[in-house]
């Protein structure tokens, strides 16, 4: 268990929390301004410079679920997401900087506002240094609680967002719609080609979120959302994403799994095996495949298509 960060938990006024209650359940989300401290933001950017060069770093790439070296652009910045960021053993301290930030006290108290639910289980995570111009998609397909529907899924900006970074997305009120059934859409190249025309069947317009630093965005499961492409390389997009389950219930389509604690006695996480080692044993893969020409079975970036 790791030592508590020993940040004051967020008190939500009854008749906030009803408010944000009520706007997520129209549409879809919620901002929570200033939730993350910003010297626990600080902390974690610190340790970010301090590895992403390193000679041993390698990584599961969230937008194309390969395991690969860190590719940084002219200015610097990691091009492909980190999956699991939060889970990489031999970079302790990168890591520990983002359990600070995502099993918060003030997430805890931010999830309990919306849903009711004392505790709660944090199931897959990502940082993201540039955008990679995610698809419109819903997290039902990938991952969810079974009966579907009471996962949550977090966006945590780490600086001020500008519009030519390519900004998060949501569509507003697609919660709303009854979702695409999984079982029709076994493969993840069906799915997206769905995804596109439930959107253009019911109207739905992408809402950009350039937000603040220490903003966080909640959202539904079943809400279209996305990411817009990068207009300029000069402007980074320093963010996480985290998912969150009540505590007790069952992940869709998958197997019971234990649970450990974290530093907050009211957030649990999925237990997961050391990825830096699986990260290190895949990147071999990885390699051969390129050499292969081979494409990745699931890609979320939009400029694959």
């Amino acid at each position: 268990m790791l030592a508590d960060p020993d940040h004051p938990p967020v008190t939500f006024a009854r008749s906030e929390a009803a408010a944000i209650r009520e706007y997520y359940a129209e549409n879809g989300f919620a901002v929570i301004r200033g939730l993350i401290e910003r010297p626990l933001i600080d902390a974690f950017l610190i340790e970010y410079e301090r590895i992403k060069r390193a000679r041993l770093f390698v990584y599961h790439a969230q937008s194309t679920h390969r395991v690969i070296r860190p590719e940084l652009n002219e200015h610097g910045f990691i091009r492909e997401s980190i999956m699991n960021a939060s889970r990489l053993a031999a970079f302790g301290r990168f890591s520990g900087a983002i359990q600070k930030c995502i099993y918060n006290r003030a997430v805890s108290d931010a999830l309990q506002a919306l849903d009711g639910h004392e505790r709660h289980v944090a199931w897959q995570d990502m940082f993201f240094d540039l955008s990679t111009g995610t698809i419109e998609h819903a997290d039902t397909w990938y991952l969810d609680t079974d009966p579907p529907g009471s996962l949550v899924g977090a966006w945590f900006a780490l600086e001020d967002i500008d519009p030519r970074a390519g900004t998060f997305f949501v569509m507003p009120g697609s919660h709303r719609v009854a979702p695409l059934d999984k079982r029709d859409y076994a493969e993840h190249e069906a799915f997206r080609k769905a995804t596109l025309k439930f959107v253009a069947d019911h109207g739905f317009r992408p809402q950009g979120m350039a937000i603040e630093r220490g903003d966080v965005i909640l959202w539904h499961p079943f809400l279209i959302h996305g990411a817009f492409s990068n207009q300029d390389p000069r402007f980074s997009r320093k963010s996480l994403t985290a998912h969150f389950l009540p505590y007790g219930a069952r992940r869709q389509a998958k197997a019971a799994t234990p649970l450990e604690p974290t530093f907050n006695p009211k957030m649990f996480r999925v237990k997961h095996p050391n990825d830096t080692m699986r990260n290190l044993l895949l990147y071999g893969r990885f390699v051969f495949d390129s050499m292969r020409g081979r494409r990745p079975k699931m890609d979320m970036r939009r400029k694959s298509y």
